[in-house]
């Protein structure tokens, strides 16, 4: 496995398949721009969430982790960016690949010590 994955992903066998989201990616990057956008005026904020809820559907909880997400990656925000989570998520399935090809391996570590 090679490069970053994007999105969330589930293994399947050896072939590696992305799992289906219930909003696009496109659509939860437009709503949270806006919803960025009115949090800036204190009075728009709680506004904001119900808009999401009258006109996208989405549950205003889940446009608050989106926008905490957002803030996240633009450095707004304490926490781990989307690519940090997808490089720890990329690195625990390539340990997990190597600890089963190689089992011994893992066991040798603790014998040296």
């Amino acid at each position: 496995m090679s490069g970053l994955m994007k999105g969330s992903e589930t293994r399947k066998g050896s072939l590696i398949v992305a799992a289906q989201r219930k909003y696009p990616i496109e659509l939860r990057e437009f709503v949270t721009h806006i919803a960025i956008d009115v949090r800036k005026e204190p009075d728009t904020r709680v506004r904001a969430y119900h808009w999401n809820r009258e006109h996208v559907g989405a549950r205003p909880e889940a446009l608050r982790t989106w926008v905490r997400q957002a803030e996240t990656d633009h450095g707004a925000r304490h926490g781990l960016t989307t690519d940090d989570q997808t490089l720890i998520t990329e690195l625990e399935c390539e340990v997990r690949e190597l600890r089963r090809a190689n089992p011994d391996a893992t066991d040798s570590v603790f014998i040296h010590r």
